[in-house]
């Protein structure tokens, strides 16, 4: 198994205009850890290649909220899979979490589904979490749809496509690709093949499905066909939006379709695109222009086709199955436009594909089961047809480097913005100084009403005492009168860096005030051991219980910057409240007291839950205040005079 520190996702608006709150990323974790503990696998999720339910590759833990002055961000770690044993073992657990995800909880809105489609039966029926709770079974939508899908219907064409705008006078779109029925509370989908691996597991490709929508919109004078989902519908009060944080920009490439040069191609993916997006090649083809009578007038046409070949089988169909992306466009010199534009899928059987590999576009497709998905007719710019081709093909660099894009023009944003071996995390010395918190839950509450953690150490003879590094100072001092350290030795920091050792609190009446009085007391020593003992950098940690969860709230900072943030702290935190109640006016304040524009990169000890300065000198501390229980002890065993 291969570990890495990644972040998950942060509060900062993305390349989609779109921001998740530092509030609603921590409810999530809560809302996860809560959960978990009636699951019946571990705490977590499983990741995918390139958001594909059916290609897991690593199974995700988040690890706690990091703050600082510049955005707030989750932290996590991947466990990623290396072996043939661990990819299987990822699969059942995999299996698990999407079995929970789907089913845990849903009886009542699966009772709701049954009687909005009655009468129609639902034996056999198989349920999904998507855009809506839905429910699937062949040919269930067209049941209850038939002018939606029955070939011969006023809003069908004879390739089984709706006719968009008829769709829209009958229905309310929702977001791309997801139709309403106000009338029934359901909900109709663009077919699944619009699904990454054809698969009803997948999120629709609404980058493609919202051009299509723009393009329609554009021109009173265009024909927009859609194939809807026969097999699929939603209950409507489910309805919510799927996030893919991929972000998929289109080309700019010539617009000068004539001047393209008769002929097929083949362009070869990259090693990375294959393991990444499953593709293989994409073959391409422009015919040479032909001349068609059209109301008395010759008119010139160059028809173009392009397809993608993949190297995995698609799971979203039955058997031995390789769904490859097709479309299909005509070129009008004339109005210098594509005048018709289609696109669909070439099902091959796993034989016939072997085959198909080997021979160019223009020879192909005969021997597959061809469904087409969407058709345009009418005057579609060249520029508005590319950025449908590229949404088509979504994930398919290819596409826009055969038609002379520039490939720094094509943009994908790829899994999180950091990932760091584990290793170089705990031996790397980061330069960031600025302040920053760390928040991680866990359900390992104390019993006790305060116990500060402690560390053992072995001296000579094999004599084992617990220290805890408190100073020696101010710090140490109020500590030790406010809790018993009988015989916790303390140790003196002498690199100018102190970690103080993490203070829980039990779940008592008298929680509020503890921790009050903690931070209050600590604030006060670090002042003064600051200058006395020259202190520059400190971190520390303070954990409660929040009802069933226990939080983990830690500190790295300057000294002064430690002093003020403690001295505040329960101003702006509510011990009694979950942290998604008060994340946002803790992150205030460290914005306030520290504001920068480049977060931390130091992300040393996240994976024990809590934060601290990573010191190359580790060793460089010295025992310093020995309790005269200790004293006692040393002196038996001859370790100091009496």
């Amino acid at each position: 198994m291969k570990y890495k520190l990644g972040v998950f996702s942060n509060d900062q608006v993305d390349r989609h205009g779109t921001r998740m709150s530092a509030s609603g990323l921590m409810e999530a974790e809560e809302y996860a850890r809560h959960a978990a503990r009636g699951q019946e696998f571990p705490l977590g999720f499983p990741s995918h290649i390139q958001h594909d339910l059916h290609r897991p590759i690593a199974w995700g833990k988040v690890l706690g909220h990091l703050i600082d002055g510049a955005m707030v961000r989750t932290i996590g770690l991947m466990s990623q899979v290396e072996t043939d044993k661990e990819r299987a073992d990822l699969c059942k657990l995999t299996e698990m979490f999407w079995r929970h995800h789907h089913h845990a909880e849903k009886e009542s809105v699966r009772d709701e589904l049954s009687k909005r489609v009655a009468p129609a039966s639902l034996q056999g029926a198989t349920y999904h979490q998507l855009e809506a709770y839905a429910v699937a079974r062949p040919g269930l939508a067209a049941e209850l749809y038939p002018e939606f899908f029955a070939l011969g219907a006023e809003m069908v064409d004879k390739n089984g496509l709706t006719y968009y705008r008829a769709l829209m006078n009958r229905m309310k779109r929702l977001q791309p690709g997801v139709f309403l029925d106000e009338d029934r509370g359901l909900v109709l989908f663009a077919h699944r093949f619009f699904r990454r691996s054809l698969s009803h597991r997948n999120k629709l490709n609404d980058y493609f499905l919202a051009s299509f929508e723009v393009a329609e919109k554009e021109s009173s004078l265009l024909t927009a066909r859609l194939r809807l989902d026969p097999d699929l519908l939603g209950h409507a009060e489910t309805v919510n939006y799927l996030m893919e944080r991929e972000y998929w920009h289109g080309p700019r490439f010539s617009d000068d379709i004539a001047s393209i040069p008769p002929g097929s191609s083949e362009h070869k993916a990259s090693e990375y695109e294959r393991s990444f997006e499953g593709i293989d090649k994409t073959h391409f083809c422009w015919k040479a222009s032909e001349v068609r009578t059209q109301n008395g007038a010759d008119v010139a046409y160059r028809t173009f086709e392009v397809e993608e070949l993949i190297d995995n089988e698609s799971a979203g169909l039955v058997g031995e199955y390789y769904g490859c992306r097709y479309a299909h466009a005509e070129f009008s010199s004339c109005v210098s436009a594509i005048t018709h534009f289609d696109g669909a899928i070439r099902a091959y059987p796993a034989e016939a594909y072997l085959e198909r590999i080997d021979c160019s576009i223009d020879r192909a497709g005969k021997h597959s089961e061809y469904t087409k998905l969407f058709r345009f007719d009418g005057s579609l710019e060249v520029n508005r047809w590319k950025r449908l081709l590229s949404d088509f093909y979504r994930g398919n660099s290819l596409i826009p480097e055969y038609l002379g894009g520039e490939n720094q023009e094509l943009e994908i944003e790829k899994d999180s913005v950091v990932s760091i071996e584990i290793g170089s995390v705990r031996g790397q010395r980061s330069p960031d100084e600025a302040l920053c918190a760390f928040i991680s839950l866990d359900h390992e509450a104390v019993l006790k009403e305060i116990v500060v953690h402690t560390k053992s150490a072995k001296l000579a003879d094999d004599v084992e005492i617990q220290v805890a590094e408190t100073g020696g100072g101010a710090v140490d001092a109020f500590l030790r009168s406010t809790v018993d350290l009988g015989e916790v030795a303390t140790l003196c920091a002498i690199d100018g860096v102190l970690h103080l050792p993490r203070i829980s609190f039990g779940a008592t009446e008298h929680l509020p005030e503890n921790l009050r009085v903690i931070a209050s007391g600590l604030a006060k020593g670090i002042a003064e051991d600051s200058a006395k003992l020259a202190l520059r950098k400190i971190a520390g940690a303070l954990s409660w219980p929040v009802g069933t969860l226990n939080v983990t709230l830690s500190f790295r900072g300057l000294s002064r910057e430690i002093e003020m943030i403690l001295s505040r702290l329960f101003t702006v935190v509510d011990p009694m409240d979950p942290p998604s109640r008060w994340i946002e006016p803790l992150s205030d304040v460290i914005r306030q007291l520290c504001p920068q524009q480049i977060p931390t990169s130091n992300f040393s000890n996240v994976t024990e839950g809590e934060l601290v300065y990573y010191r190359p000198n580790e060793g460089a501390k010295r025992l310093n205040i020995l309790t005269p229980q200790l004293v006692e002890l040393f002196q038996a065993r001859g370790l100091l005079p009496g």
